[in-house]
């Protein structure tokens, strides 16, 4: 958003955090004129865009005993909090390990959370380990509070998209932020 001000000072924007349901909606029903989803939207209502992945990385403390490097039958093994929510992860992470053969009912799941500070901050204390979004912890890691664990056998990656209304001409305000975005939208995602 900070580069897209830059190219178009006399813009004025405004971001709100919300679930990809809500986004839609609030889309449809022209609260809004973009937004941000993770997944391609499953409805013909929108034209949507590409703009990026999100890396989705295991993290744990950096006092966590646990290897730089594991595998599925390692990570049954560590208590888990789950980040809920928009996401999904806790979904996707269950149908791979049975599609990897093993039994998801197994997993060492502590709880679920719907806060990512709150997932931080039960992982800094060393009650588990996460899997959460790079976006989210680079910072931490950066400063060394947390510390990425290479999960080898599959990835929980997900695209993130840019949607609008179908029907919708748009402003002229929106029409240059949707093409500007979709320029740099993957090197925003780092």
């Amino acid at each position: 958003l900070f580069k897209v001000k830059e190219k178009f000072k006399n813009h004025n924007y405004e971001l709100s955090s919300n679930n990809t349901e809500d986004i839609k909606q609030n889309i449809l029903n022209d609260i809004c004129d973009i937004g941000f989803i993770s997944g391609k939207p499953n409805d013909d209502s929108f034209n949507y865009y590409k703009v990026g992945t999100d890396k989705i990385v295991l993290t744990a403390s950096q006092q966590y005993d646990i290897d730089d490097e594991i595998d599925t039958v390692e990570l049954m093994k560590h208590p888990m909090i789950l980040l809920t929510g928009e996401i999904h992860i806790e979904e996707a992470l269950k149908e791979n390990i049975d599609n990897l053969g093993h039994k998801s009912e197994e997993l060492n799941i502590l709880f679920n959370l719907n806060s990512v500070e709150a997932v931080k901050a039960s992982i800094q204390q060393g009650y588990g380990i996460s899997f959460l979004s790079y976006q989210t912890v680079k910072q931490e890691i950066y400063k060394k509070q947390l510390k990425l664990v290479d999960f080898k056998d599959f990835n929980l990656d997900y695209d993130v998209y840019l949607i609008m209304k179908k029907d919708s001409s748009g402003s002229e305000i929106v029409k240059e932020f949707v093409q500007y975005f979709k320029k740099i939208g993957n090197n925003s995602f780092c």
